[in-house]
């Protein structure tokens, strides 16, 4: 059956990429039309300085690593918080199903607050769903209530990270006069392998370091412990330190300005 689903997967998403390639066309026109000659020791020295393009990378490292660390957990949570192994779709599908969803409706409160704010908001959202599952870790209404709620959370988060990596671009075009597409979004892919990769092995390394015994009944009280810190507290921990970083994102409130400027440089040229 999961095979199936996976095959189904890869040919729609084949079918949406050749789509997305036909019909896609650039708009974007550097100031300096001789960009695509810039030399690799030139784009990167201009890429280092773009202090939001950091910001950026760093959110991402640190957003797919809590993606990661949690991606396998929920069935380390339903077979020994929860105690019903069955459970594991139903918490999985929680989180998952508010996102699917939430994305067809996110762009007007996007477009009403902006990214940043938006991505604010949903974390702080996220939040509040970590707060029912403290309530009573091993009541599955309460987790699903919960799940829900941090999966809407993460709504904005996911509709708004790239649109705010390609903004970078603006910004370090605006500030050096460099535009590195290409460098913005390898590092920022970069970013979200090494993220996905490092949560999956931190998961593991937390697990054994507690004393988890792979296919074992009943689990020792710092392995039980050890997977409610990451249910529950991880997440929480790394809302925590996204919206520290959107602290010092200030772009969107000068990305109009910066616009403007780059266009008033076109025109001079």
């Amino acid at each position: 059956m999961y095979t199936n689903c996976s095959s189904l997967d890869c040919v729609l998403a084949g079918i949406l990429f050749f789509v997305t390639f036909l019909s896609t066309k650039e708009r974007v026109e550097a100031v300096d039309g001789e960009q695509s000659k810039t030399p690799l020791k030139k784009g990167l020295k201009a890429l280092f300085q773009n202090k939001y393009w950091g910001l950026m990378v760093f959110f991402s490292l640190v957003t797919y690593t809590g993606a990661g660390l949690n991606g396998g957990l929920g069935v380390y949570y339903a077979q020994y918080i929860l105690e019903n192994p069955a459970l594991v779709g139903p918490l999985g599908f929680a989180g998952l199903f508010p996102v699917m969803i939430g994305l067809f409706f996110v762009a007007p409160i996007i477009k009403r607050f902006g990214k940043r704010n938006a991505m604010i908001f949903g974390l702080v959202f996220g939040l509040i769903g970590t707060a029912f599952l403290l309530i009573d870790p091993a009541n599955f209404t309460l987790v699903l209530i919960g799940s829900v709620i941090r999966g809407i959370g993460g709504v904005p988060v996911a509709a708004s990270f790239f649109a705010m990596l390609a903004d970078t671009i603006e910004y370090g075009e605006w500030k050096t006069g460099v535009r590195t597409e290409g460098l913005v979004y390898s590092a920022g892919s970069f970013g979200t392998k090494v993220g996905s990769g490092l949560g999956a092995a931190v998961m593991g390394w937390l697990l054994s370091f507690a004393g988890y015994i792979g296919g074992a009944a009943q689990q020792s009280d710092s392995a039980i412990s050890m997977i409610l810190f990451m249910f529950i507290w991880a997440p929480a921990i790394i809302a925590v330190i996204q919206l520290i970083i959107l602290f010092f994102y200030k772009l969107d409130k000068i990305y109009p300005k910066i616009l403007a400027d780059l266009q008033a440089r076109k025109e001079d040229l």
